[in-house]
């Protein structure tokens, strides 16, 4: 379909954004599918307020600019003990400093799926043992009869 110029701009690519702050640390972080993703951690500042900046950036496929994503947060200078104390406890927790992911096994059921009841289907040990019967209309409708 035609647009006139006038209205319709001719269509440009995104221009990758630039990295505001200094930047810390680059983690890569591999995919199965496509280029890698990369964590990048920067001290920045809002209005004055120092902060640490973590977010995910991604790299764009076609034209090889680095894009952030919204996977990320900011941690104010004050919180920063606080937020290392936990990822150190997370650490210990998990087994030392090289453990490796650790992947839900397949055969797990979702929480929706291992509770049926949530999905609001009831169960037998809902219901005394017994299912309702599907013809009688609980909702308060007349079918007619």
């Amino acid at each position: 379909m035609w647009r006139n110029p006038k209205f319709y701009p001719p269509e440009q690519e995104a221009q990758a954004p630039a990295e505001t702050g200094q930047r810390l640390a680059t983690i890569p972080r591999p995919k199965r599918d496509g280029p890698p993703d990369e964590i990048r951690i920067t001290l920045d500042s809002f209005n004055g307020n120092p902060y640490l900046a973590v977010r995910v950036w991604n790299q764009n496929a076609q034209t090889g600019g680095w894009f952030p994503t919204r996977k990320g947060t900011s941690i104010r200078l004050a919180e920063v003990d606080a937020f290392v104390a936990a990822l150190r406890e997370g650490q210990r927790l998990a087994g030392g400093a090289q453990a490796p992911a650790r992947e839900a096994p397949r055969s797990a059921p979702s929480p929706s799926s291992a509770n049926p009841a949530r999905r609001g289907r009831p169960t037998p040990r809902d219901t005394g043992g017994e299912l309702p019967d599907p013809g009688v209309c609980r909702g308060g409708f007349d079918d007619g009869a």
